[in-house]
């Protein structure tokens, strides 16, 4: 990576189709235009090893970049993992206004990643070393990216870029079966019948231990997305306002694979098929912004973005019975925005920005056959989202920011909980929901501030929130009704 670019407010409309909290933009190296190779190696206890390997160089018209990390450990803590990452990429010249670039990546992990810790008493006795407590639980991912990117200057002023890109990722999860010990009327019941013969923790009190069963239960998925993308930059002016246009639209097509299969031993990864299903989504987004320069110290950004999404899920066995459960839904959203940028002197930037927020709910949460109606049960998130604040180079070394935010919700999708009259795990439609509260940044430099040839860095970050429901919603509580309207929000 050569760097991370943070966008937030009214200008990730332009990336969506969420934009409620910011958009994070990883920025990967352009190969170097002469030789470089680069050796990073890393080594510690646990069998910990982290090497990485670069080369960079330009022939004539095409540059390359290409990286391999190896990354492993047979002891880190309770874990043990193995990586393998290679990723390249090509820039190649077309013209002098033409660039094709690609982009290649292959990623393998392995690793005994588990869900299961210890209990409570065998944290409250302490002393023992329960460094891997299911060797047998295994993750393995497989994905593979590619992606091609065109530019071409049509004019001085006019810019095409295009870009289409897919990719596909295998996360195969091994997990072996368990179970705590249990007493009836004072009584140690016996383990399970298909015990291992492996047991943690202390036998001699309920839920102490942990028998590990002769099974699996293995949680398969597979995804799979594929996108094009074109967009414009255009330069104009309409007499003394100068304009930076971006406008443009994405196709994308995304599909999930989910299995559960329990295998009959500790280290199966077939067997019997308990649950399997399909989910689709296609996507239109259409997207324009224009940054309108009225002055050389002010800036207003206006723009609007279009989604449109089809998704449908599939059901082809549960509770590991055939069957066909399948539904599907639409939805669409106009998302308009503005920013708003003044800059009074080189030291100060003040700004402001109104946006809506919006974030459809994934595809398994969104479609439900337990209710009546399941396209219908949890909605898409919804919000005007506002802030204002002031940048500022307060003295050489000394940098300051103040933000105020306002997020007006009128759906907020959050976890199930009975304070708002929900059962068991899973999300939920919260209603009206309000957030609001600052966030400020302060940071300085020793050799900035005071001419010193070393330096020390300071950075102090600040945020506080306010986050509630914001409207009359009554639940049951004790055989009564609560109205929550006020009560902050879980998480």
């Amino acid at each position: 990576m050569s760097g991370v670019e943070v966008l937030k407010g009214s200008g990730q409309i332009l990336f969506g189709p969420q934009t409620v909290g910011g958009v994070i933009n990883y920025i990967t190296s352009d190969p170097p235009e002469e030789q470089r190779i680069g050796l990073r190696l890393q080594a510690g206890s646990g069998g910990y090893f982290s090497g990485l390997a670069s080369y960079g160089n330009t022939f004539k018209n095409t540059g390359i970049q290409a990286n391999f990390l190896r990354k492993q450990a047979n002891a880190m803590g309770p874990t043990n993992f193995t990586i393998n990452d290679f990723s390249t990429k090509l820039k190649i010249q077309l013209s002098d206004r033409s660039t094709l670039g690609i982009k290649l990546a292959a990623y393998d992990e392995v690793s005994n990643s588990t869900y299961v810790g210890i209990t409570q008493p065998m944290y409250d006795q302490g002393g023992n070393d329960y460094t891997v407590l299911m060797p047998n639980d295994e993750l393995h991912v497989k994905r593979y990216l590619m992606s091609f990117f065109h530019q071409t200057r049509l004019s001085d002023n006019l810019t095409l870029h295009s870009m289409i890109y897919g990719y596909t990722t295998a996360r195969n999860w091994r997990r072996q079966d368990y179970i705590y010990n249990s007493y009836t009327n004072g009584t140690p019941n016996p383990p399970p019948s298909d015990w291992t013969g492996v047991v943690w923790g202390d036998e001699s009190m309920p839920g102490g231990a942990i028998y590990l069963r002769n099974r699996t239960g293995n949680r398969d998925r597979q995804f799979e997305v594929a996108g094009w993308e074109q967009k414009i930059n255009y330069n104009f002016n309409t007499g003394n306002i100068s304009h930076n246009l971006t406008g443009g639209y994405r196709l994308m097509y995304e599909r999930a694979y989910e299995q559960r299969i329990n295998g009959t031993s500790a280290t199966a990864k077939s067997g019997a098929l308990v649950s399997d299903e399909i989910r689709t989504g296609k996507a239109i987004a259409l997207y324009v912004v224009d940054k309108i320069l009225l002055s050389p110290k002010f800036e207003v950004s206006p723009g609007l973005r279009a989604e449109f999404y089809n998704y449908q899920r599939e059901i082809l066995r549960e509770a590991s019975t055939d069957t066909y459960k399948t539904a599907e839904n639409s939805i669409s959203e106009l998302i308009p925005g503005i920013g708003l940028n003044f800059r009074p002197n080189t030291r100060i930037n003040l700004f402001a920005g109104l946006h809506r927020g919006y974030a459809p709910p994934r595809i398994k949460d969104a479609i439900d056959f337990s209710v009546e109606n399941p396209v219908l049960e949890l909605k898409a998130e919804s919000s005007w989202n506002t802030e204002i604040g002031i940048r500022s180079q307060i003295h050489k070394g000394i940098f300051g920011e103040l933000t105020y935010f306002h997020m007006d919700f009128e759906n907020q999708i959050i976890p199930s909980s009975q304070s708002i009259g929900g059962v068991g795990f899973g999300v939920t439609n919260a209603g009206r929901t309000l957030h609001h509260g600052a966030e400020m940044a302060l940071s300085t430099n020793s050799r900035d501030l005071f001419g010193t040839a070393w330096q020390i860095m300071f950075d102090l970050n600040a945020t506080y929130v306010y986050a509630a429901y914001n409207s009359d919603r009554i639940v049951p509580s004790e055989g009564q009704g609560v109205n929550v309207n006020g009560n902050k929000l879980p998480y």
